[in-house]
């Protein structure tokens, strides 16, 4: 199991997903009390608890579990990771609190749009009712001596947040800042169907850089430096991407051929064209993924018909 030591009493933890390394990522931080952010699809909570066996973490220490949104990638495991640790209390948008308690609804949702790779991911199990607590942003989390600050940043999804750790003075970033592919170290947009949102996605990037925040934390996948420069950059390619998108239906490109025209503009989608195996299959369905979020974006922002 792949650990990562990150400094301030956080790890990042490599769950493999799907057999892959360096995709999701969960992370936990022991300042006496213990958190996790982001606990992962149902499928590697396995990998999870052996991970925190491996730290010498007892679950039933867990007293907070931080999600960032309701997707299964990210949260999918939070009902089995709760039956490990019943004194955890699980923060979540308040849009998204109903769907972990009730869960039958995100499940189909979810099989709908990612089919058989939604159960690979694992069956969403509920929560209880009482673990969890609703957030709407601005609220501060205390982890023993230390603060998370939660912050709202709609835009990927309108139940997403972000979290602020103080002390590292690091954002635990979910999907708000894109999808960081460490190995070839390039960052893709995500913008899935059917929430992205263009204009709120750029306001949430404002709001995570007035933070000043120092490193980021990605979900996919780990640590980066120099957060406002990145933040920056994902800025710049949120644009370019629904620009280009824009530019393909127009032009009536297909999906494969408004990604061909993507890779010609943005060097960092050539970068995965690096990749080999199931890796790279994996990481150009969410790239066909995210032009769909953007095309549907545009339909029901009026952006083609303005232009047209």
């Amino acid at each position: 199991m792949s650990i990562e030591p990150i400094g301030h009493d956080i790890h990042c933890v490599d769950l493999h997903p799907l057999g892959l390394e360096e995709y999701i990522s969960a992370y936990v931080v022991d300042r006496g009390q213990v958190a996790v952010i982001d606990c992962g699809p149902s499928s590697t909570i396995e990998n999870l608890l052996d991970a925190m066996a491996e730290m010498e973490i007892d679950p039933a220490e867990i007293r907070q579990i931080l999600l960032t949104h309701i997707h299964v990638d990210h949260a999918g495991g939070a009902g089995l990771l709760s039956k490990k640790a019943p004194q955890a209390k699980i923060y979540v948008h308040e849009q998204g609190a109903y769907h972990l308690v009730h869960p039958e609804f995100l499940w189909s949702s979810t099989k709908k749009v990612l089919g058989e790779l939604a159960e690979e991911y694992g069956e969403v199990q509920p929560v209880p009712k009482s673990s969890v607590v609703p957030l709407s942003g601005g609220e501060r989390i205390h982890l023993d001596t230390t603060e998370i600050a939660v912050v709202e940043t709609p835009g990927h999804a309108p139940h997403h947040l972000c979290f602020w750790d103080i002390p590292s003075s690091g954002i635990f970033t979910g999907d708000a800042a894109g999808i960081y592919v460490r190995k070839q170290d390039c960052l893709l947009p995500t913008t899935p169907p059917p929430n992205f949102d263009l204009e709120l996605s750029l306001t949430s990037l404002t709001r995570l850089m007035a933070l000043q925040a120092d490193r980021l934390y990605y979900t996919h996948f780990g640590r980066r430096k120099d957060a406002r420069a990145h933040l920056e950059a994902y800025s710049r390619r949120l644009r370019l991407w629904v620009d280009t998108v824009l530019q393909g239906v127009e032009e009536g490109f297909n999906e494969q051929e408004i990604r061909d025209q993507l890779a010609r503009t943005d060097p960092h989608l050539r970068k995965i064209e690096g990749i080999s195996g199931r890796d790279r299959l994996i990481h150009e369905s969410s790239v066909l993924f995210s032009i769909q979020g953007i095309m549907r974006y545009l339909r029901s922002s009026d952006s083609l018909s303005r232009e047209s």
